[in-house]
């Protein structure tokens, strides 16, 4: 009974909730896109593997993790078979090797060393919705309006720019928060960066 009691100042809070408190399972937060998701699982497998093998993953280790949390996540979804379309996606998947060692990998083993439940809310899928795959949509269609073509090199182009303005506006948001000119000077916590990631993902 004391256990599942609530708080009398929390009660507001707990009527408008779309998550009501629990004890059953962890925080309703999720990452808000396929690529944040992604990117902070990487992260904790890179620091994992840091602290057992005493060096960093190499970039097929890393690519190799991607596809395995893909697939984790796909087999969440109530459609595995027909994934939504995104190039991150295609991507991380483009190495037919590395992308059949990882589909046979036991899949329940793997989802014990996970840092997310590999779900986004309100999503059936990871990459529905996806928002990079969006940016690059639009920047293909604007030229075509005035009857030109896009080549390839220029859509990596932009695939590029599209992850290389996410990684530097989180990292100008670092760099203010931990400047000495700033009375609140602090590192930020994960959760802050992560709260600044759905800011600039939402305003793109």
């Amino acid at each position: 009974m004391v256990e599942n009691s609530m708080p009398p100042y929390l009660i507001h809070y707990e009527r408008n909730s779309p998550w009501p408190f629990t004890t059953q399972q962890g925080p309703p937060e999720t990452p808000t896109s396929a690529f944040e998701l992604i990117e902070v699982e990487l992260e904790y497998f890179a620091m994992n593997y840091s602290i057992t093998q005493h060096s960093l993953p190499s970039d097929q280790e890393l690519q190799y993790e991607a596809c395995c949390i893909i697939f984790g996540s796909e087999m969440l979804s109530r459609d595995p078979a027909t994934p939504p379309s995104s190039w991150l996606r295609d991507l991380l998947m483009s190495s037919e090797e590395i992308t059949n060692q990882a589909r046979i990998r036991p899949m329940k083993s793997a989802a014990k060393s996970r840092f997310t439940h590999l779900k986004i809310n309100g999503k059936d899928s990871i990459f529905e919705a996806c928002n990079v795959e969006a940016q690059l949509r639009e920047y293909a269609d604007m030229p075509k309006l005035l009857g030109l073509d896009v080549g390839d090199d220029e859509l990596q182009r932009e695939a590029c720019n599209i992850v290389r303005r996410l990684a530097r506006e989180l990292s100008w948001f670092v760099a203010i928060t931990t400047s000495t000119r700033n009375p609140d000077s602090h590192v930020p916590t994960d959760e802050e960066l992560q709260h600044q990631a759905r800011w600039i993902m939402f305003d793109e």
